[in-house]
């Protein structure tokens, strides 16, 4: 072999006065691609340089040149690179040198990752077997994006485009593989591993440009949705339209598990939801309609989704639909991992994550799923050996289900619906293989209907006003226009979401022993208000749970000890804090107070909403109620006039005559109107001088205090 080491001074001075290989009518240049040393005899290409012995003495005496000559000529077109500036070659320079040429762009995301844009056809222009035609692929559409989001140039869909981290192992492959075909020869890790790193710091310096998991926002109202396919194609909607678009701004990261989406079809049919739900309440069914088709809304707070029932219910049925309509996944339905690095990790990377026959959530992990439900981030140390920090950020899509709820704490239960699944009728089982079938089957006519019903939202979307005052206000504002895009009313849906809200209270309570333990205590004890310091009220119910015995030791299991149970009377309030709303609904409000000697918390019992109780009289209010023939008409685009239903409520004596009035001047409503709004209308008439009290007074009509009448007549009176 050629020696091929560092030059001495005296060959670089020989280098630097040799006129050339010109008098033997050669000339070496570099190839463009590859990097690689071409000889050239009389304009020609003559062959490709090798650092062999046996080569350079065969080619010297072909063209009778000397030895000498040809060994400097080599080693000075190897301190050359294209641009004429002189270096040490080396593989590494060479991969860098190779990629650049290959690669479309050099960009880094958000997070400073480097990324590289690449085109998936081959060096000859043809598409492999892999990126052949489909026969059902649409016509070519183009949509003009945001400056940001613009093309980086005409596509076609013979050209897609992929971009990959330059850390990555996909990269990684990309390179080598161009490599062996340019040059003829491998490189080696160490080549590869140097190169990505230059060209990872050199993204440092390029444009900065924000990636997204499968959706993104385009704008005002208008949104992108990634096929991940190989075809690099995507869904773009907004209030004009949806249409399937080739030519696509290179914004999505894709990861190994990432499965292409099903093409949708136009003229699409929800109802074929229904024979996965197995739900009783109409509301429940409409609720989990209205979440799946939300997540085509990217960038805002969605409701969780969470499923219980006993084993062979089929649970995750819906849960996998939901997969394969919003973000079809190799992985398929995830196990919840245990430590909470991987599970952040896994929620990162999916859009839609949902997590199959979980037992029971830790704090932490509920911490987590909250944060990801409506926005959230998380920083850890990149290496022990440094203080360089790796962040993530994302807002997720989450689904979990189970026997029983894993759900302990109210922050989560408030940003999830449950859905309790029932039995699967005899006859009615289908085997895997039959549901996949039936989901692949189903799939592009839902995705279609779901495509037609999120653009009739986004028109109605800017006039929406719930009254519905719930914590997942987005989800509420698109849940309406949902609604109202599939043929329902506000109502509907906000009755809907109400409903399971109260379910949620019930199992809000069942989870804290904390609340459990005070509406004991105060039922059995007799007692209307306790009022304290929390150290005096956690002590009054340890001792009335284990009272002493003869020898003066408490007597019983310790509730002091029962997990579940606080230690300190700063977590009984913090507790009772959590659940203070969930305890109004069952007659008990939680208050705080403080004085400059100490601070004290006060329950007092009430009469729980709806009631039976001296002085209370029954009326009757006409109410339009969702049934399953009305969804199944709406979903199928075939809605008819509702009837109305009688709704009883409990209305206390002493508010009668206002109660009264107030149904009254209901009737003259023209449209929905909040409890200040009607305030501000009916007090002096009324007599009524604070708002609260007038709050108090249509707590009947609805658990959050909000009233509403969609058309004149909506509700009306008649006493028993």
């Amino acid at each position: 072999m050629v020696n091929t080491g560092r030059l001495t001074d005296k060959v670089k001075e020989e280098i630097e006065q040799l006129p050339g290989l010109t008098k033997y009518e050669c000339h070496i240049e570099r190839a463009t691609i590859g990097g690689g040393l071409i000889l050239c005899h009389k304009g020609k290409s003559h062959s490709e340089i090798k650092d062999t012995n046996k080569y350079r003495d065969s080619v010297c005496e072909e063209l009778k040149i000397p030895r000498n000559d040809f060994d400097l000529a080599i080693t000075s077109a190897k301190r050359k690179t294209i641009d004429g500036e002189n270096i040490d070659e080396n593989p590494g320079a060479i991969v860098v040198k190779i990629a650049k040429n290959h690669a479309i762009e050099f960009f880094r995301d958000q997070y400073h990752t480097g990324y590289a844009t690449i085109t998936a056809k081959g060096d000859d222009g043809d598409r492999g077997d892999d990126y052949s035609e489909s026969p059902s692929a649409p016509a070519l559409y183009t949509v003009e994006p945001l400056e940001v989001l613009k093309p980086l140039s005409p596509s076609s869909p013979s050209s897609p485009k992929k971009i990959f981290p330059i850390n990555s192992k996909q990269f990684k492959w990309w390179i080598a593989d161009l490599y062996h075909k340019t040059t003829k020869q491998t490189a080696s890790s160490e080549a590869i591993k140097s190169a990505s790193l230059v060209l990872e710091a050199q993204t440092q310096n390029q444009k900065m440009r924000i990636l997204y998991n499968r959706f993104a926002p385009n704008g005002d109202l208008s949104y992108w949705w990634d096929m991940g396919d190989d075809y690099g194609r995507a869904i773009h909607y907004d209030k004009d339209g949806w249409e399937i678009v080739y030519d696509t701004p290179p914004i999505f990261r894709r990861y190994p598990h990432t499965m292409p989406l099903p093409v949708p079809e136009k003229d699409g049919n929800l109802a074929l939801f229904l024979p996965y739900l197995s739900l009783t309440e109409p509301g429940d069914k409409l609720l989990a309609i209205v979440a799946t088709i939300s997540y085509l809304i990217p960038e805002v707070p969605h409701i969780g989704t969470t499923i219980t029932g006993r084993q062979g219910t089929g649970k995750s049925t819906l849960h996998r639909l939901m997969q394969n309509l919003i973000d079809p996944s190799s992985a398929d339905l995830l196990t919840l991992p245990s430590k909470n690095d991987d599970l952040i990790q896994t929620i990162e990377h999916h859009y839609l994550s949902i997590f199959d026959n979980i037992g029971n959530l830790t704090s932490s992990q509920s911490d987590i799923l909250c944060r990801a439900i409506t926005g959230g981030g998380n920083e850890k140390r990149e290496l022990y050996t440094t203080d360089d920090s790796f962040i993530r950020r994302f807002i997720r899509c989450i689904g979990i289900n189970g026997i029983s709820v894993p759900i302990e704490k109210s922050d989560l239960f408030s940003r999830n619906a449950l859905f309790p699944w029932v039995p699967i009728k005899a006859g009615e089982r289908k085997t895997d293989a039959e549901m996949m079938e039936s989901i692949s089957s189903d799939a592009p006519k839902l995705i279609g209907a779901m495509l037609d019903v999120i653009v009739k939202s986004i028109n109605i979307y800017p006039d929406v006003k719930p009254t519905l005052n719930a914590r997942m206000a987005d989800f509420v504002k698109w849940g309406i226009a949902i609604t109202k895009s599939i043929g329902l009313n506000q109502s509907d849906f906000e009755e809907a979401y109400k409903a399971n809200l109260s379910t949620q209270d019930d199992e809000i309570i069942k989870s804290s022993m904390v609340a459990e333990q005070v509406i004991r205590y105060m039922e059995e004890t007799n007692q209307t208000l306790l009022e304290g310091t929390a150290t005096k009220i956690k002590t009054s119910i340890e001792e009335w749970v284990n009272p002493l015995d003869g020898y003066g030791r408490p007597s019983g299991d310790l509730l002091s000890k029962k997990p579940g149970w606080p230690r300190t009377a700063n977590s009984f309030s913090t507790m009772l804090t959590e659940v203070a709303e969930s305890l109004e609904t069952f007659g008990y409000v939680f208050s705080k107070s403080r004085t400059k000697k100490s601070r004290g918390i006060k329950i007092e019992k009430r009469s729980a909403l709806g009631s039976d109780g001296d002085g209370q009289k029954t009326f009757d209010l006409v109410k339009i109620p969702l049934t399953d023939e009305r969804l199944l008409e709406a979903l199928s685009g075939e809605v008819v006039e509702p009837v109305g239903e009688i709704k009883t409520v409990e209305v206390p004596k002493s508010i009668m005559n206002q109660f009264k009035r107030i149904i009254e001047l209901m009737g003259e409503l023209d449209e929905k109107a909040s409890p200040e709004d009607m305030f501000t209308a009916w007090s002096d008439e009324l007599g009524i001088t604070s708002l609260e009290e007038f709050k108090k007074l249509i707590l009947v009509l609805g658990r959050e205090g909000t009233i509403y009448q969609p058309t004149p007549g909506y509700w009306k009176l008649t006493e028993n």
